[in-house]
């Protein structure tokens, strides 16, 4: 098992398209770490995109993806970089360490509301925003979303897939206050939305009725992985979901800033980006600044 999962790790690394051309350096640095975080250090600061930095710990996967790849979820990513705009307020939702909360604020600019359940993730979140001086452009929430306010137990030791308790199979919980989109966000501005809730994404989105109606969300990125099944979703109850409200999915290039509907979506394949407007999204990323990416040689996007 431990054999299989370091193929799959070092598989994505040199097959990743930002480290073309510089696998045996992308290797170099993913062994490098490794070795150093075992003996020597707890944590590396590195430059990140733009002037924005990161901070690594041993195992923090969310993080570490991106010093060994230089974007970890490279189309999402890349995605947020061109699409958000300066005057749109970002929502982190399932924010962990705060990495896209990070490009939104201090590479983009734009204010964040990033919201995380567990207080060691949300720890992590306020000091990646100190590092990166951006805590007046970010508002922090410690609680869970969901499709009404409450509680709920969520699992604390889990790093990036913590996900809200299943109580036949999880240990290691915390009760967390649960709160709605409908009730955080306002009907007045213009936002692009983040939802990586580990399964519970519908809820998410059954909780955020009034905001999406209104059509004030320019874009979601939200993860289809198959992990709604324990809830009693699927990935098309949140396909379905998000077309009823005239959203539909989309394929993005950050190489080309291209942008094209996505007519075959394939559920259980990770994050999916949908829009409303696909002409006010093109316009957006075709005008967008590119971005150095430092942790992936200096590559522009």
């Amino acid at each position: 098992m431990f054999f299989f999962k370091l193929f799959k790790v070092l598989k994505f690394i040199v097959e990743h398209p930002l480290n073309k051309g510089r696998k045996i350096k992308s290797l170099i640095r993913f062994i490098s770490w490794q070795i150093l975080s075992r003996l020597f250090l707890s944590k590396k600061t590195f430059k990140w995109v733009d002037e924005s930095k990161l901070i690594a710990h041993r195992g923090e996967s969310a993080v570490t993806g991106n010093l060994y790849t230089g974007l970890l979820e490279m189309n999402d990513m890349g995605f947020l970089l061109h699409c958000l705009d300066p005057k749109d307020i970002f929502v982190d939702v399932g924010a962990n360490s705060g990495v896209y909360t990070v490009l939104a604020s201090k590479v983009v600019g734009s204010k964040s509301i990033s919201i995380e359940p567990i207080k060691k993730s949300l720890n992590r979140i306020q000091e990646h925003l100190q590092i990166n001086n951006i805590e007046h452009l970010v508002d922090t929430y410690n609680c869970g979303i969901g499709k009404e306010e409450g509680k709920l137990f969520f699992t604390n030791n889990n790093d990036s897939t913590n996900h809200v308790a299943i109580k036949s199979h999880d240990k290691n919980i915390t009760l967390c206050k649960v709160k709605t989109l409908n009730s955080l966000l306002s009907n007045n501005n213009s936002y692009i939305v983040k939802i990586d809730t580990e399964g519970f994404e519908y809820n998410v989105l059954k909780g955020a009725d009034k905001i999406l109606k209104k059509g004030e969300i320019v874009a979601l990125i939200i993860e289809l992985n198959g992990s709604g099944k324990p809830y009693g979703f699927e990935d098309k109850d949140v396909h379905n979901e998000l077309l009823s409200y005239g959203y539909f999915p989309v394929h993005y290039n950050p190489f080309l800033k291209t942008i094209e509907k996505n007519n075959t979506i394939k559920y259980d394949s990770g994050n999916a980006i949908y829009i409303k407007d696909i002409a006010q999204v093109e316009l957006r990323c075709s005008k967008s600044k590119s971005r150095v990416i430092h942790a992936a040689h200096n590559i522009k996007i």
